[in-house]
């Protein structure tokens, strides 16, 4: 899915088939920010899994483009096939067992990976890894400013609805033409929520995650 596709569809409901009220910049600006929020709310919507190579002799890790964690699945071998599972851990628990374990040796191969919710764009590894050391990573990648027609969004297409109510919401929302300027917005952002909301609940009821628990 490209920004043209659902500017496209964003003039028709704004009744600015050729742009006169609201152009390609200021749409463009806009469905940036409604890719931010959604990701914000479902940091899913972005999520991809990527091999990377750590920060050697660094128990700190950075997630790439300040995307936000989501796990580490395992290690990649040198030759590129895959390695030993990467299993969590708290971080509290790896310092009640060696007070000094971000001091430790680097390591081939990483055990153990840990954690911390508040923030989010950073993990930390035991055993700091040794020089080109890499893991397969799980992470919501930070949606980029959009600066083309033909540049392609980062959510999949199931979301288009979701970003143009989003959009639409922002556009009526801040008209000052009309008092039902504002409740046609509000009814998008509305619209935009139920969306996204029944979108994780059909997701949930379709898991295989959901169906082992349920057996």
């Amino acid at each position: 899915m490209i920004a043209s596709e659902i500017i496209t569809d964003l003039r028709k409901a704004l009744h600015d088939p050729d742009g006169v009220r609201w152009d390609d910049k200021t749409l463009l600006g806009l469905i940036t920010k409604a890719q931010r929020h959604l990701v914000m709310l479902r940091p899913d919507a972005s999520s991809v899994v990527e091999r990377v190579e750590l920060t050697s002799g660094s128990t700190r890790q950075d997630v790439p483009d300040q995307g936000r964690f989501i796990g580490l699945v395992r290690n990649i071998n040198a030759d590129g096939s895959p390695g030993m599972a990467i299993t969590p851990v708290d971080r509290v628990s790896l310092d009640e067992i060696n007070l000094a374990w971000h001091g430790e040796p680097p390591s081939e191969v990483i055990d153990n990976y840990a954690f911390e919710e508040k923030v989010p764009t950073v993990f930390w590894v035991s055993p700091a890894p040794a020089a080109g050391v890499r893991v397969e990573l799980e992470f919501s990648r930070r949606p980029p400013k959009l600066e083309s027609l033909e540049q392609k969004l980062i959510v999949p297409d199931i979301f288009a609805d979701p970003l143009e109510d989003y959009v639409l919401y922002r556009c009526w929302a801040r008209s000052n033409s009309s008092p039902s300027s504002w409740q046609k917005g509000m009814e998008c952002l509305r619209q935009m929520y139920v969306a996204i909301g029944e979108e994780a609940k059909a997701r949930l009821l379709i898991s295989p995650n959901s169906e082992a628990k349920n057996g």
